[in-house]
């Protein structure tokens, strides 16, 4: 059975409910990528941006607010061509 069975498709979500482990595991098993990063010491929606974009190596431009943060995963991945899907 799926880990993620009763999860609908195309949904953004915390993943406070499941290990990170697991995730990857189920990524993997799916054919999907697994993206994480660790944000706990962030208390800021600004400090929460930059981390992310620290973990997955985007300039700083990228990592300022959301929008930029949000333009640089979403032409990273149209620029990568199709993909199976993200966890």
């Amino acid at each position: 059975m799926s880990l993620l069975m009763r999860v609908p498709p195309n949904l953004v979500q915390s993943i406070r409910a499941y290990r990170a482990p697991e995730l990857q595991k189920e990524a993997v098993r799916l054919g999907h990528h697994f993206l994480y990063a660790l944000c706990t010491n962030a208390l800021t929606k600004q400090q929460v941006c930059a981390r992310i974009g620290e973990q997955f190596f985007f300039p700083k431009p990228c990592s300022r607010n959301f929008d930029a943060l949000r333009n640089c995963l979403t032409e990273v991945i149209a620029d990568a061509g199709p993909q199976p899907g993200f966890i």
